[in-house]
């Protein structure tokens, strides 16, 4: 199950759908330093591995362990053909949070060689 939160969406029968996914952001989850804004916007993965929900922004915080189930799961989703037909909105937010934990996950190997 995906719990989505956007300021800018609406939600009808499960699904949520969003008026302009690139607008600026409204009500953003985190102001930690170092996270860029557009990933601080309030989207959450409910992730099966880790038996909770993870914030985009979160994804930074986690060890690289817990970022490795992430990607794992959400490759998953990517990858099944009828995931995309059967809930677009949980997709589309696994897309970002693979794209996100790979380019971290590489920062830190190149920061660690």
């Amino acid at each position: 199950m995906l719990a989505l939160k956007l300021a800018t969406g609406s939600t009808l029968n499960g699904n949520v759908y969003v008026s302009n996914p690139l607008s600026p952001i409204v009500g953003s989850h985190s102001t930690e330093p170092g996270v860029p804004p557009q990933e601080s916007q309030d989207r959450w993965f409910k992730s099966d591995l880790l038996r909770r929900e993870v914030n985009l922004s979160e994804l930074y915080e986690l060890s690289q362990g817990e970022l490795d189930l992430i990607m794992a799961e959400t490759a998953t989703i990517r990858s099944d053909p009828d995931s995309s037909r059967n809930n677009r909105g949980k997709f589309v937010v696994a897309g970002y949070v693979l794209e996100l934990a790979k380019i971290i996950s590489d920062r830190r190997a190149n920061q660690s060689s």
